[in-house]
């Protein structure tokens, strides 16, 4: 990824506590600020702009200013409108279901499930679990026949080492405890079952030219940012079979091609609006091109960890 200019680039200030989300590093190199425009700070004033580090050692980049119970009560206050509004493409869940194990898939559970769009695409004889912090939108998936859970009912014995497969979509970038949500996808997953993943990809074009105008930095949601070298290095400690494709968060076809178009024709006077006038500006001066996602697939490996 390019920086804005040389001297951007500089290691973290000794007054920052942040180490790697991905690999617990300390070497982090700040790399750019970005503004702050929605999530859990857009109504702070007195917080406008976050920085974004980049490990040393795996390439990762981190987000400040993650407060995690400030996160939790955000997400869990989100009506389950917040979810429909982003299962109105579902393109994203049909290449999930186009890459699903050749073995037999009888449990599965789906981490940060929303309303249950994707686990109701599965066969019904599938037993189909879900983690939805949202409470609105976990009662909707509960009326799709989803039994919704709690990360620690994984600990229990009917859970525990159960799962054929575990899917986090559209997750992992919200996630700052990396560590702790790893674990819990391998305590649900049985030895030999297969773990799949879309997020976005900091290797990709998209975020490699872009730098801090790349969208997806630009979600306060989002504060943490895979690449490829990140992805394997957070999974392989348990799991293997590691395969990380470049993909899409949907095709790009005559919709999305126009709404990009929009997005760049509008860019050029949203970031002047950004840089002259004082007060915060509720849109995304922010731009994105196509491909700029990873789907990623994992097996658990077969001894289990005591």
């Amino acid at each position: 990824m390019q920086s804005t200019c040389p001297d951007e680039i500089s290691f973290r200030p000794a007054d920052v506590d942040l180490r790697c989300y991905a690999c617990g590093g300390s070497r982090l190199r700040w790399r750019f600020s970005v503004p702050l425009v929605d999530g859990p700070y857009q109504h702070d004033k007195k917080v406008t702009r976050r920085s974004i580090y980049q490990c040393d050692s795996c390439g990762h980049l981190s987000a400040d200013l993650c407060d995690p119970a400030k996160y939790a009560d955000y997400y869990a206050s989100l009506s389950d409108d917040y979810h429909v509004s982003h299962d109105h493409d579902q393109s994203r869940y049909r290449q999930i279901l186009g890459v699903l194990p050749k073995s037999p898939v009888k449990r599965v559970l789906d981490i940060g499930c929303g309303t249950g769009t994707f686990l109701a695409m599965l066969p019904p004889e599938m037993e189909r679990f879900g983690i939805e912090p949202s409470r609105a939108a976990a009662d909707r998936a509960r009326d799709k026949g989803i039994r919704i859970v709690q990360y620690d009912d994984l600990d229990t014995l009917e859970l525990h080492n159960s799962f054929d497969l575990v899917t986090v979509i559209d997750v992992v970038e919200h996630t700052k405890d990396l560590e702790q949500l790893r674990r819990q996808i391998v305590g649900a997953l049985r030895p030999g079952g297969t773990v799949i993943i879309l997020t976005g990809d900091a290797d990709s074009r998209s975020a490699r030219l872009l730098g801090p105008y790349w969208l997806y930095l630009n979600y306060a949601e989002h504060v943490t940012f895979f690449c490829r070298r990140s992805m394997q290095t957070w999974l392989q400690s348990d799991l293997s079979g590691i395969e990380v494709t470049k993909t899409d968060h949907e095709p790009l076809n005559s919709r999305l091609g126009l709404s990009l178009l929009r997005v760049w024709l509008l860019f050029p006077v949203k970031w002047l609006l950004q840089k002259v006038l004082p007060v915060r500006m509720n849109f995304y001066a922010a731009l994105c091109l196509p491909r700029d996602h990873m789907l990623v697939r994992a097996v658990r490996t077969q001894t289990l960890t005591q």
